[in-house]
C-alpha cells in the first residue's frame, strides 16, 4: 500500500523538464518515478547522519545560487523515508533540496538509464528508501 505523506514540488527549467518529459515517454515511466530514484543516494554516506526534524529545517526552499524565476513545475509524492533521504542528502551538501533534486535527475538523464529502470518499481524505491536510512542510523547508534 502506498503511503506517501509529503508532496514535493520540484521548479526545473524548461530543458530539463522537456529531457525528462521525453525521457518519460521513450520508457513508459512516470517523470514522478524517475523522480523519486533519481534522488535515492548510492550509500548511507552520502546522507547527513543525526536526528533532526526536517520540517524545521525546510520551511522554504529558497535557492539563492541558482534561482529559477520561469520553469516547470513537477509535483512528486514521497513517502516518509524518501522525503527523510532527499532532505538529509540536501543537508549534507549545504544546498536546497529542489537543486539537489535538479542535479540528480539531470544527472540520471545524462547517463544510460535504460538498464537501471527496467525493473524499477514504486516498491523498490520505497524499499532501497528505508534500507539507506537503516544503515545511516545503525552507523549512528554504533558509534
Amino acid at each position: 500500500m502506498r503511503r506517501y505523506s509529503h508532496a514535493f514540488r520540484v521548479l526545473m527549467d524548461q530543458e530539463l523538464f522537456n529531457l525528462l518529459a521525453e525521457a518519460s515517454t521513450k520508457t513508459g515511466i512516470p517523470k514522478s518515478r524517475f523522480v523519486r530514484y533519481a534522488i535515492q543516494p548510492f550509500s548511507y554516506t552520502e546522507l547527513a547522519p543525526g536526528t533532526t526534524d526536517w520540517n524545521d529545517v525546510y520551511r522554504t526552499d529558497p535557492d539563492p545560487e541558482h534561482p529559477l524565476k520561469r520553469g516547470r513545475q513537477l509535483n512528486v509524492m514521497l513517502t516518509g523515508d524518501e522525503y527523510e533521504m532527499l532532505c538529509r542528502a540536501a543537508f549534507k551538501l549545504g544546498i536546497a533540496r529542489s537543486a539537489w533534486v535538479r542535479e540528480r535527475v539531470y544527472a540520471l538523464l545524462c547517463r544510460s538509464y535504460a538498464d537501471e529502470l527496467s525493473p524499477l518499481t514504486d516498491a523498490s524505491i520505497r524499499d532501497n528508501a528505508t534500507m539507506l536510512l537503516k544503515e545511516l542510523k545503525t552507523k549512528d547508534t554504533g558509534r
